[in-house]
Parts: C-alpha cells; structure tokens; sequence
C-alpha cells in the first residue's frame, strides 16, 4: 500500500456557532496581515452586503462551507490565526454583536430584517446550533501558509500582488502591504497615492488621488 507524505498536519472538526462564539473567536487572529482586506457596508440597500449573504445561508439552511486556521500564529494572545474563512467568521461575529441585521430578501420571515438580539428564542437558537466545518492546521511555515491560502481562494483567484502579500511576514509582502494600506496596530505608513479616509456613516472608504477603489 502506497502512503502520502503530506506536506502538513492538519485535524478536521464540526462545531456550532455557538462554540465558535465563545471558545474559538477568543483564541484566534481573524484577520491575520496576510489576510485580503474588502471594504464592503455592513448592510446592503436592495441587495445584500456580503457579510448578509452569508448570514441569509446560514438561516436558509445551506452550507457555507469549512473555515481552515493555521498555527503558530503571529498575534501572542492568539493560538491560531484564520487561513480561509474571515468573512464568514466576521460575520458570524458582527451579527451575534448585533452590528447589523439580515437582509429583508431572506425568505424566512422568522429572521428577515431582524438583528440576532431581535429574534425569538427559538430563532436564536436555531443560529446558535448552525454546524460548521472546522480545519486546524499545524505548525506550517509562511510560506506553506502561503501556498494554502492560494489553493483555497479559487472563487477569488489571488492576483499577483496578494500572491506575495500571502507569505506573512517576510521583506518583500511587508513592503507591500505597508505601500498600499494601514495595517491596524503597526507605524507603517500608506505612499500617498493610497492616501483615504474611512466614511463611518456610510461605512466605506473614500481614496483621495484614486478613481478606483482600492479593495485589493
């Protein structure tokens, strides 16, 4: 019999929302620096924002599919950080926080339009024990963290600057992502050409010398 010699260690587990609200989130990076960044509104006007998307699956009954986390992870109050799932855990999060509601076009009235707090016991419950696909993979290098961060983003394929902004934390990825954005907690500096200002009320971002929006 012929065996694989895999590349990495990894484990494969369902939990609920439930668990991932309060054992997973706390313990983990969602948004690790190598993480593509989207600016999108919390909530959509006639069609649904992204992070509403997923919640409207969610209570629709379909699979969203598995969330993969890597460690080591670079945050020292996190064990692992999120390889592919930040959307789906952003929201996830975002809605148990009651920071924005689910579109009206979801076809199930018990949670059309309605925040998590606004929802009937039964309702709530029923979030709470949504199963999802857990991945955990261990001890990977960046540049392993790299590769399977490309492998799992098909549906978006990676171009080539978020190829190099994939590696964590060598030279030439820092000098990128600190070129082309603020990275929350860092000293790093956008070029001015990137230069933008966030737009709370309409929660989006505003470039200053770009026509084009600069989501990725």
């Amino acid at each position: 019999m012929m065996y694989i010699n895999a590349p990495v260690q990894w484990d494969a587990e369902v939990q609920t929302i439930r668990d991932i609200v309060l054992n997973v989130m706390p313990r983990v990076d969602i948004h690790p620096i190598y993480n593509r960044r989207y600016w999108s509104k919390l909530e959509g006007n006639a069609t649904p924002s992204k992070l509403q998307g997923i919640m409207n699956s969610i209570v629709t009954g379909f699979d969203i599919g598995e969330i993969t986390f890597a460690e080591p992870a670079e945050k020292p109050e996190c064990d692992h950080e999120v390889l592919d799932g930040s959307n789906r855990m952003d929201a996830i999060k975002k809605y148990y926080n009651n920071e924005f509601s689910i579109h009206t076009s979801c076809p199930h009235s018990a949670f059309a339009g309605k925040y998590f707090k606004d929802l009937s016991a039964e309702a709530q419950e029923a979030i709470l024990s949504y199963r999802v696909r857990l991945v955990w993979y261990r001890n990977v290098t960046n540049e392993i963290k790299g590769m399977l961060f490309r492998l799992r983003n098909g549906g978006t394929p990676v171009n080539a600057m978020e190829m190099l902004n994939a590696y964590g934390r060598i030279p030439i990825a820092d000098a990128i992502r600190s070129t082309a954005r603020e990275i929350q907690d860092e000293t790093t500096k956008p070029h001015p050409i990137f230069e933008s200002e966030y737009d709370k009320k309409n929660d989006k971002v505003e470039w200053e010398h770009l026509d084009f929006h600069n989501a990725r």
